[in-house]
């Protein structure tokens, strides 16, 4: 084989491992924040994600909108996707919905 016949099949092959790799990398995950404005849940509600294993338990009461990284809010860092949960308060299971998580960003569901 002649010598620019091999250096342009092992540029091609160099190339084509560089995109094989790129399409390996996994995307940041993101936040699904869930937050309650209901002081009068009692026991405090839990939440559950399709697919996710453990639940997470929203401690604290905003009257508004907290940060992602308030406390007592259920949060759960996720892969890029859609999502279904479901709300649990004591023995009662109510409607749970849909949440989409963006890489790197918060999505933020109010329980009422």
């Amino acid at each position: 084989m002649k010598p620019f016949l091999k250096l342009t099949c092992i540029a091609l092959v160099v190339i084509l491992a560089g995109v094989h790799i790129q399409s390996c990398t996994k995307p940041a995950k993101g936040t699904a924040m869930f937050w309650c404005s209901n002081p009068n849940y009692s026991p405090h509600p839990v939440i559950a994600i399709q697919g996710i294993n453990g639940t997470q338990t929203i401690t604290q009461i905003y009257s508004s909108q907290p940060d992602c990284s308030a406390t007592g809010c259920a949060v759960f860092s996720l892969d890029p996707g859609t999502y279904y949960w479901s709300v649990r308060v004591g023995n009662f299971a109510g409607p749970g919905g849909s949440v989409y998580v963006a890489s790197n960003n918060c999505s933020a569901t109010q329980i009422q």
